[in-house]
């Protein structure tokens, strides 16, 4: 019943996003793509930005810009009917703004208002106006993908809630057989009978559980485990970044 109620409820989940991002924030996401695209590095600049890799120089995709949208596009192809189409479409669309802040910032260190001051200004004004577009797609991702977000941390702590609560049963109901065994009245049996009752103590010694790939054992001390970690996690962060 609770698996069926979980599964459902990320089923639910992924069409939600799904119609959140692709159906309702289509026009955004085309207005982002382009605006990404637009400053997206092209061959003839590429020796003033960074060094691009060659197999980089060598795609048509790239010299002619369209990297970023081919990228997304296969993305959605690939994985549209997947609950996690929607992350990677944030994923590269995230990235890919990052890249372009690094090379906007690679690019206005470079500016050197003693050799030509006036050929400065207006090369600063250009990045002003990058500046500011980049900024506006920022916005948008955030428009978009904030409440997903959300759903995803929620999500992701009530499906690990549930996987623990029902490893958990598992555990109990195995342990719970030792105890059934002892209550018979072995005492009573034959030899043979007796045998039988112990080999069954000697079996429910350890109880049954279900492993994350056999890492680790799902169970209320991984569950802790995982909460100490990341408020570990969470604390170098929060000195690292923090101030």
């Amino acid at each position: 019943m609770i698996e069926n109620i979980m599964f459902g409820g990320l089923f639910v989940l992924s069409l939600f996003q799904m119609y959140t991002v692709f159906y309702q924030n289509q026009t955004k996401i085309i207005e982002i793509i382009e605006k990404l695209k637009e400053h997206y590095p092209h061959s003839g600049i590429d020796q003033f930005m960074f060094k691009v890799p060659k197999y980089l120089k060598t795609t048509k995709f790239h010299e002619n810009g369209y990297y970023l949208i081919t990228t997304v596009l296969w993305t959605i192809i690939f994985v549209t009917f997947y609950y996690i189409c929607t992350d990677m479409l944030f994923a590269n669309m995230t990235q890919v703004l990052c890249m372009e802040l690094d090379i906007l910032g690679q690019i206005m260190s470079k500016i050197d208002p003693d050799k030509n001051e006036e050929e400065a200004i207006k090369e600063l004004k250009k990045l002003v106006d990058i500046h500011q577009q980049l900024i506006e797609v920022s916005e948008k991702l955030q428009e978009i993908f904030s409440p997903l977000q959300l759903i995803n941390a929620f999500g992701s702590i009530a499906a690990l809630c549930t996987a623990i609560f029902l490893v958990m049963q598992l555990i109990d109901s195995s342990s719970s057989i030792s105890t059934s065994a002892y209550n018979i009245k072995w005492y009573s049996g034959s030899v043979k009978f007796q045998r039988l009752v112990l080999q069954v103590l000697v079996r429910s010694q350890k109880p049954q559980t279900i492993t994350a790939w056999k890492f680790f054992d799902m169970s209320l001390e991984t569950f802790q485990w995982i909460v100490n970690t990341s408020y570990t996690y969470f604390t170098v962060l929060q000195g690292t970044y923090g101030s």
